[in-house]
């Protein structure tokens, strides 16, 4: 059980980290306060969007001693999937 804390403790730092990388990336390390201000809520939604894909794919339930190349597919499309629903519901929005 501490491993998966561990594995998903870490994917929500990782995740929030790489979002707010991408919002420094896309206002050229300006973020306007506008924008920054609805930081929280992109961070929100991308862990509602995120974390439920990759649990309902088993990425936590691997034993990452013993990854193969069928646990690197899975990743593949944990990652494709959520990053497809996020695209799509911010291209709504």
């Amino acid at each position: 059980m501490l491993d998966k804390a561990k594995q998903l403790s870490t994917d929500v730092l990782l995740l929030c980290l790489a979002l707010f990388i991408a919002f420094l990336l896309r206002f050229e390390w300006q973020v306007p306060p506008e924008n920054l201000s609805n930081l929280g809520v992109y961070i929100a939604i991308v862990l509602c969007v995120k974390l439920p894909t990759f649990w309902s794919l088993g990425l936590y339930r691997m034993r990452w001693a013993y990854v193969g190349f069928e646990d690197l597919l899975a990743v593949l499309k944990a990652v494709s999937l959520s990053s497809l629903v996020l695209g799509a519901g911010f291209y709504v929005l």
